[in-house]
């Protein structure tokens, strides 16, 4: 049984969804790996009811205030219902018993931040993990197909690092933008959950707490590098990257790598190229792992960087305003009233 425990938390419909389809089989890995528990959170039960029943579900609950019967996640309304997402986050939390940090226990938030109920819960949720001081990170699947899209992705990243910043953490987040996956929506998905489901089973490995050399305070720093008693890092929102195999790291050239990690076979050299804050390396000690990822994919390393998730909400920016220059220009097409007539206000009809 591995040392540490990892609680994949998934929020809204997609979270759910993408934990079904990308997620569940970290509980198969064995050996090396950490052990994983799921619970889910979402205002109605139609999309836990479709995926195996493979952990907890707890229905957001509406306020006093509200005369509705349901809270629904409302197709993108993430104002209409944020703040009933918020107030029932600290009941979901209670009921998973994550109330206060434990030892070797790790959390990881997989949402959408493109539609109603995801991105409030995934805000509502790592604001109260970092207010914990509960170590967390984050699979963020974005999207900017359409303006809806583009504009609650750019608006959660943007909350997200100001939460972040105002609770003096470093947030590392996993990001997969769905609209750059392909044109079809059933294969971008598919290609989404793949590169969800890699990176998972490769924190999975590192955050065991099975590695020599590489203990679960090394990954908790990794994740938070604000505990870092001589580091300064920024807080803010930080980006996670995966390399493998003995060749150079490679990153944007806009991005800025912070602190790294590194899992090797015993006995073999490690060449790390990049100028980080901070870099330890450990050696994994379970044939398992090696079963599961080959040998060739070792040195593995795992990257925080700053930049990457900065271009995103820069693209996600132009997009913004593309969209709102065309919207001013719907406008302009729009049917005016003859000239010289007047509205008659008994009728509301021109004349």
């Amino acid at each position: 049984m591995a040392t540490n425990r990892l609680i994949v938390l998934g929020i809204g419909g997609a979270g759910i969804n993408a934990t079904d389809k990308a997620l569940k089989n970290l509980r198969n890995l064995g050996e090396g790996f950490a052990d994983v528990e799921y619970h889910f959170m979402d205002t109605s039960r139609n999309n836990y009811d479709n995926i195996e029943p493979i952990g907890s579900f707890y229905q957001t609950k509406r306020l006093v205030s509200n005369d509705k019967n349901v809270i629904n996640g409302a197709g993108g309304d993430r104002q209409g219902i944020a703040a009933e997402i918020l107030a029932n986050v600290p009941d979901f939390l209670d009921s998973i018993k994550l109330s206060k940090k434990e030892t070797n226990t790790f959390v990881c938030v997989i949402a959408s931040t493109s539609g109603g109920s995801g991105g409030s819960g995934l805000i509502g949720v790592v604001d109260a993990l970092m207010e914990k001081g509960i170590p967390c990170f984050t699979v963020i699947i974005g999207d900017s197909g359409d303006a809806l899209k583009l504009r609650n992705t750019q608006a959660v990243l943007a909350t997200l690092n100001h939460k972040a910043v105002s609770k003096g953490k470093c947030l590392i987040s996993y990001y997969v933008n769905n609209a750059e996956m392909d044109k079809s929506q059933t294969v971008g998905e598919k290609l989404a959950n793949e590169r969800i489901a890699n990176v998972m089973g490769v924190m999975s490995l590192f955050l065991s707490g099975d590695n020599e050399s590489l203990d679960s305070t090394d990954m908790a720093n990794f994740i938070n590098q604000q505990d870092y008693k001589g580091i300064k890092t920024p807080a803010g929102l930080y980006s996670l990257s995966f390399h493998k195999g003995v060749g150079d790291i490679k990153l944007p050239e806009y991005c800025l790598p912070t602190v790294a990690r590194t899992l090797t076979k015993p006995g073999l050299d490690v060449a790390f190229n990049l100028n980080v804050l901070h870099h330890k390396i450990g050696n994994v000690v379970h044939e398992n792992v090696f079963a599961k990822f080959g040998e060739n994919a070792f040195p593995l390393h795992i990257v925080a960087s700053s930049g990457l998730l900065k271009e995103e909400i820069n693209q996600l920016s132009k997009l913004n305003e593309a969209s709102a220059q065309r919207q001013n220009d719907l406008k302009s097409t729009m049917i005016d009233a003859p000239v010289h007539a007047s509205m008659d206000e008994d009728t509301d009809m021109f004349f």
